[in-house]
């Protein structure tokens, strides 16, 4: 499945403005895919199921105005592939805040744990909460039902699957930039306290349990 924030690939002329479909992450399960067919729909959403080749499945809520992309897995594998590639990927601490934030506004992230091969080829993160940022200056987080861990391959730096099969939900949403859309070209990809400084990022942790 192709995600895309639409409004980062604006272009604009002297009659309309345009926002392009350009897919920025495509999200899925490592396990091949056998089926795929919608079990619902109503006026604003549909749901879409895949099965796949070992006896999982994972299904996608397609909600009209949501911020969120919703999957809920059953014994598949969780894949993220970026357009591009991934320049960091990392599952956010509660000490990493700046310490000139307001105490009583911080968040809370839960678990965090990070470990390398011997030969620094992948990373291995788990946790409940996870950015990703890519080449082009995008920043996602991606929320998860239960504890799950992640593997990074540091030198393709283009996927990231879970280390085994998966049983929950994960949510992942655009974190707008910290000032104006425009600002999201010139914003550093490696500033880990521009994320805390969105203006969206902190209603999109609390509405993150409900879908």
């Amino acid at each position: 499945m192709q995600v895309s924030y639409p409004a980062r690939h604006r272009k604009e002329d002297s009659k309309a403005v345009h926002d392009y479909f350009v897919p920025d992450l495509s999200l899925g399960a490592s396990e091949a895919t056998t089926g795929r067919h919608i079990t619902k729909f109503d006026p604003l959403s549909v749901t879409l199921s895949y099965t796949t080749g070992n006896g999982g499945s994972w299904e996608t809520y397609l909600v009209q105005g949501s911020p969120y992309i919703t999957i809920k897995y059953d014994k598949a594998t969780p894949s993220i592939m970026a357009l591009s590639v991934f320049n960091d990927i990392y599952c956010p601490r509660d000490d990493d805040e700046p310490s000139t934030f307001d105490a009583n506004k911080k968040f809370s992230f839960g678990i965090c744990s990070t470990s390398s091969d011997s030969k620094g080829h992948s990373t291995v993160l788990r946790g409940i909460q996870f950015i990703f940022v890519t080449q082009e200056g995008m920043q996602w987080i991606m929320f998860a039902s239960e504890p799950i861990s992640l593997i990074f391959n540091e030198r393709e730096r283009t996927t990231v699957v879970g280390t085994e099969p998966f049983n929950g939900v994960l949510r992942i949403a655009f974190i707008p930039p910290p000032t104006q859309a425009s600002s999201i070209l010139t914003t550093s990809v490696n500033n880990t306290s521009s994320v805390f400084t969105s203006p969206g990022l902190r209603r999109l942790i609390y509405h993150a349990g409900v879908y």
